[in-house]
């Protein structure tokens, strides 16, 4: 006994130290950071999605509320798709973007602010007096200093800073050097702070003014653009978006010719610029961007009194309790209480920040109400007034009795409820009364035995058991002059027997089954429902007085499992209990039998695998068994692999299953196989091709340096080569049997593809420039020179159209729905219509395309520029629907497979990107730049650098073979049939297979 009492005295003191420990813990977790005596310098004015603070003695970020103050030294941050607007104690607001931090701290004449990451902006329009306390923004070492300006401060993708004035002036102090940037002047600070350049702003955003907040109450919103422009400018453009970087364009305008724009908009934050042709250099010219906030408001909704409310007012009371709902932007609330319905003569007007207040004094008579709110954001003060509503206050002469409330007239009563948590009586409230006396009897007349208590609040809890039966109960109210104030109504109500727990399974007698060698069985326990709330607690015994019972908890649940651990006889029932852990109701009890299932023989199930090649190894579910035989016992109808290999055959692979009880004996058959080179072929020619081989009805076509059209077969062999002209690097097309090529000079020639007859030649506009491709399509060739000339050609070599664009070409034709897709280097991606070669649209891009040929999936156009930028743009319309950023140039034509696009990059990798959203799927690296296109080849991706081709799982970019060469690549790879070709620098054409097993017997 002493050592269970030690036991005991040890076990209780663990648990009061583990929870002493794990209270401690969850309130550390739980308090809010104090800033101690640190000295508020402002005031969060606004925030969207996440803002977090950090004091400057605390290493823990915590999250931060609109109206929460701002402390010196304080940290603030926000995260994607967030903003916190500061508004500082002498008027300046602070506005913080998504993505940015800042550290605060205020001295006698300045207020400092270090600028870490992201974008802000600085509004001191508010600001009034004489003595102003300056602004610096430091970063790194460079400080942006202002006195009464409005400025935007961006850190750039190079970490360059942007900085823009919009009002007022800002020193630059970068280096050694002072600069003073004027309003409508832009900085741009080197990312090493030793530099700063200025640009005079050609574009003036007008409205909506920078970080302008329009609050609203419906779901949209119109806004008002208007700019004005300083230069020879025409061909506006307009754009709105979500997003800073414009990929999430969502409204714009072309080819304006007035200076604004309307747009309806819903809630969130946006971003607009205005884009033109500068017709003094032709160059399409960018405004800065501006950023505005559609604020969705809820106004306040008046709660209480209610419209037309009486409120009536005994001789001792003449209070009126006033509440409304939240507005979320409001910093206080100023609540107007008048006589009449304009308010022209307020008798009170009352500023809190609280939701609801008590006014006290007024007098009988009808009152108007309303709650204005006061909104401080974006460096303007606002005050939004609220809805009108009524009451009457009446003074009433006598005291009215107590009203009744609870328990309802009628109100039947669970006796069990009564006898575990008391019966409680609830009645009005009305401060006229010191005091109250609870009378409740079996008789209406109030006769008899009565239950009597007195009361000084307006609820009473009589805790005893109360016989079942018919009840009558009234209040009467006690005023401190004495006088005698009439009883209440009467009430009724009535105390009725418990209900019963009905058991439903298992149902009394029923019989289980246990496996035989099972050690336990879970048996499945329902009952329904009490409409008392309560814990239900089953109980489980071997012995009809539950002596021995087992209880399992189960909560609120009526239903789930509990053990017993041996056949036999077994009763139960279910206690219905309260949250002291006292019954409510109990079950009846009910019984069950658990019996031991017979045990039924089973016949084993086999596999027996032969290898029909002496030591051939077996592997069942990719596990080596053994060596030519092998037996085991599997299960019944399940799934099994086989495998076996042998040196020199194919392997055996198959999936099977075996009936129960049955052996199954799985003789295999292997076909004798050797294995074969990667390159199948190699043709040597004596001068090189510049451009992909085109596969056509089993032959291999190209153009070589030396003005030959070559054909071989299949095999690698000559057909035909015939000299047409000095040099050929373009990539040749074949249609109607007719080879098509231009050669360096920009002349265009039809040969014959049997006999190498020039059929006609034909001087085009110009060359096509880094080894870009004519294009043919219902029976019209066409063609863009380096010259900036689109030609259209019928197969007779007549000219259709053309078409001046004044800007080189160098990147390939995509004929597609009757559109010419071509870029210039005027960075503009063009849509022309096939038929007359007339502009659909155009759309700025940020780099010359070059070589590539665009592709066109479900109804978007994919390509790469020379800046690393991929884009995926409308084929419709024209607008950009995402981009994605490589390390380096993109000369490589995209393919798409799936739902996904490829295509390489000189930075050495091959990308796959999701052709929705623009999102990397993998990255493959390569030693090299990857300056080919892909080709979709034998189910993977095939794609060459400087002097290997690789074969890359289309899923995950692994690698799943490659080759390399002695010389280097010089032309994409190309399908031919059951191989790939490609050019190398020293003329050899090359045949690479795929499969490397070839069966032999």
């Amino acid at each position: 006994m002493k050592l269970l009492t030690n036991d005991i005295l040890f076990s209780g003191i663990s648990v009061i130290i583990i929870t002493t420990f794990s209270v401690l813990l969850y309130a550390d977790f739980n308090k809010k950071i104090e800033a101690g005596d640190a000295k508020q310098i402002g005031t969060i004015t606004f925030k969207r999605e996440v803002a977090q603070r950090k004091y400057q003695s605390q290493v823990v970020w915590e999250g931060i509320d609109q109206n929460f103050p701002v402390y010196n030294n304080d940290s603030i941050r926000t995260s994607d798709l967030s903003e916190a607007v500061i508004h500082l104690l002498d008027g300046t607001d602070i506005n913080i973007e998504e993505n940015s931090m800042i550290m605060l701290s205020t001295l006698e004449n300045a207020i400092n602010i270090n600028f870490e990451q992201g974008s802000i902006s600085a509004n001191r329009s508010g600001v009034s007096g004489t003595d102003i306390a300056a602004i610096n923004i430091k970063s790194q070492d460079a400080t942006v200093s202002i006195d009464k300006s409005n400025i935007q401060l961006t850190q750039l993708d190079n970490q360059e800073l942007d900085l823009t004035v919009s009002d007022g002036t800002a020193k630059v102090k970068s280096g050694t050097a002072e600069t003073l940037i004027k309003t409508n002047e832009k900085a741009v600070i080197s990312s090493d702070r030793q530099e700063t350049r200025v640009v005079q702003l050609k574009f003036d955003l007008k409205e909506p003014s920078s970080n302008r907040f329009f609050i609203s109450e419906a779901q949209k919103t119109d806004v008002s653009f208007l700019w004005e422009l300083i230069g020879n400018f025409k061909n506006i453009t307009w754009e709105i978006s979500k997003d800073r970087s414009f990929r999430k364009i969502i409204s714009s305008q072309k080819s304006l010719q007035q200076n604004t724009a309307k747009a309806e908009l819903a809630e969130g934050v946006y971003y607009w610029r205005i884009s033109a042709l500068n017709s003094d250099n032709n160059q399409t010219e960018f405004s800065e961007t501006g950023k505005f906030n559609i604020v969705l408001r809820n106004p306040v909704k008046l709660i209480s009194p209610q419209p037309e409310e009486k409120v009536n007012h005994s001789g001792s009371q003449n209070s009126v309790l006033f509440k409304w709902s939240e507005d979320d932007l409001a910093t206080d609330y100023t609540l107007e209480i008048a006589g009449d319905k304009n308010f022209t003569g307020a008798v009170n007007r009352i500023t809190t920040p609280l939701k609801s207040i008590t006014v006290d004094n007024l007098n009988q008579g009808e009152y108007f109400w309303r709650v204005n709110s006061r909104i401080n954001i974006g460096g303007e003060q606002l005050v939004m007034a609220g809805q009108t509503s009524s009451f009457k206050i009446d003074k009433l002469k006598v005291v009215n009795p107590p009203v009744l409330i609870s328990p309802g007239k009628g109100e039947k009563i669970d006796s069990a409820i009564v006898k575990t948590k008391g019966l409680i009586f609830n009645w009005d409230n009305d401060p006229s009364f010191s005091a109250y006396t609870v009378e409740i009897s079996r008789n209406s007349d109030f006769s008899g035995e009565l239950i009597r208590q007195d009361r000084n609040v307006n609820f009473a809890e009589i805790q005893r058991d109360i016989p079942s039966g018919k009840y009558y109960w009234r209040i009467e109210g006690k005023v401190p002059s004495g006088e005698k104030i009439p009883y209440s109504n009467i009430g009724d109500f009535e105390i009725v027997a418990s209900e019963n727990i009905a058991l439903v399974s298992p149902a009394d007698n029923d019989e289980i089954k246990m496996e035989s060698d099972a050690k336990r069985k879970d048996v499945q326990f329902s009952w329904r429902k009490s409409e008392i709330k309560g814990s239900y607690k089953l109980q489980l015994s071997a012995k009809e007085d539950f002596s021995d019972a087992k209880t399992v908890n189960f909560n609120d649940r009526n239903t789930g499992t509990a053990p017993v651990e041996s056949a036999g006889t077994y009763y139960w029932r279910v206690l219905l209990t309260d949250d002291q852990n006292r019954e409510i109701l109990k079950s009846n009890s009910s019984k069950f039998i658990v019996s031991v299932e017979e045990v039924v023989p089973v016949t084993k199930t086999y596999l027996i695998v032969k290898s029909p090649i002496k030591g051939g190894r077996i592997y069942i579910d990719s596990k080596f068994k053994a060596y030519t035989e092998f037996k085991q016992e599997v299960r019944p109808d399940a799934d099994i692999s086989v495998r076996i290999i042998a040196p020199g055959y194919t392997d055996f692979s198959t999936k099977l299953k075996v009936n129960s009880g049955e052996t199954y004996t799985l003789s295999a058959t292997m076909q004798k196989s050797k294995k074969l080179e990667r390159v199948k072929w190699v043709t040597p020619l004596t001068t090189p091709i510049s451009s992909t081989p085109l596969y056509y009805k089993d032959k291999i076509v190209f153009c070589s340096e030396n003005g030959h059209v070559v054909v071989l077969n299949s095999t690698g062999s000559v057909l035909l080569s015939k000299k047409i002209t000095r040099r050929f690097e373009s990539k040749p097309v074949v249609y109607e049997n007719n080879i098509y090529a231009v050669d360096v000079d920009g002349v265009l020639y039809s040969v014959d593809y049997s006999t190498g007859k020039v059929n006609w030649q034909v001087k085009a506009g110009g060359p096509l420039l880094f080894k870009s491709e004519l294009a043919v399509s219902n029976g019209k060739i066409f063609l863009g020179t380096g010259y900036g000339i689109v030609e259209a050609y019928s197969i007779e070599g007549k000219k259709l159209w053309e078409n001046e664009l004044d800007e080189a070409i160098y990147n390939s034709l995509l004929v597609v729905k009757n559109s010419l897709i071509i870029a210039t280097d005027a960075l503009k991606l063009y849509s022309l219509d096939s038929g007359d070669g007339d502009k659909n649209w155009t759309v700025k891009i940020d780099e010359k395309v070059i070589t590539l040929t665009p592709l066109v999936h479900k109804d978007i156009i994919y390509f790469g520029c020379y800046s690393g930028t991929f884009y995926a743009v409308s084929l419709d319309d024209g607008d950009i629907i995402w981009t994605f950023k490589s390390g380096g140039p993109i000369y490589s034509s995209p393919i798409v497979v799936d739902k996904s696009i490829y295509f390489g990059s000189e930075d050495g990798f091959v990308y796959s990107l999701n052709d929705d959203k623009g999102t990397l799927n993998w990255q493959f690296k390569s030693s090299f730049p990857v300056k080919s296109s892909p080709v979709y080849a034998f189910g993977s991706i095939v794609v060459a650098n400087d002097r290997t081709v690789f074969s890359l799982s289309p899923s995950d970019g692994k690698v799943l073979w490659q080759t390399t060469f002695d010389s280097r690549i010089k032309t994409s790879p190309a399908f031919a049939g059951d191989t790939v070709i490609m050019g190398l620098v020293n003329g050899d054409i090359v045949s690479v297979r795929n499969n490397l097993i070839e069966i032999v017997q």
